[in-house]
């Protein structure tokens, strides 16, 4: 269960860290995501998980194809990869897969960046391990806390 949580939260920070949507584009600086888990077989409460990212101004230069790009926690053996991105506005929805040495991984979802310091969004993922299918949805919001990020 919690190499599930760890792998969701690790997915959310990859996805929202940068966007740029036409003329529109996240402020760097130091973010905070709180990533609400829900798993529909389950009917456990996880609590909310709350996390902070360090936006670099070279990364919220960069466009949307060149900073999604999902990842795992560090040293996770799994191989992700996005197979679909578009954004309308403010918008961006995403689909990709994951592979890993636990099973294989499927998630779409969508991030809304209301403004350049403020986004929500939501996740779902369906995992396949050895024939059993494990769902998860997050929901999150995020929001920059500072301008600069500690050291």
């Amino acid at each position: 269960m919690k190499y599930f949580i760890s792998f969701a939260a690790a997915m959310t920070l990859c996805l929202p860290a940068v966007c740029r949507a036409g003329n529109f584009q996240v402020q760097p600086g130091l973010w905070k995501i709180v990533v609400a888990f829900s798993m529909p077989a389950m009917p456990l409460h996880i609590p909310p998980q709350t996390v902070r990212k360090c936006i670099t101004p070279a990364q919220a230069a960069r466009g949307l194809q060149q900073m999604m790009h999902p990842q795992g926690s560090p040293g996770a053996r799994q191989v992700c990869k996005l197979t679909s991105v578009t954004t309308h506005g403010q918008r961006v929805e995403f689909r990709g897969s994951c592979s890993m040495p636990q099973g294989n991984t499927g998630f779409n979802g969508y991030m809304n960046y209301d403004s350049p310091i403020h986004f929500h969004g939501q996740v779902s993922t369906s995992t396949d391990m050895a024939g059993h299918v494990l769902q998860m949805n997050e929901e999150m919001q995020g929001r920059r806390v500072a301008a600069v990020c500690p050291r």
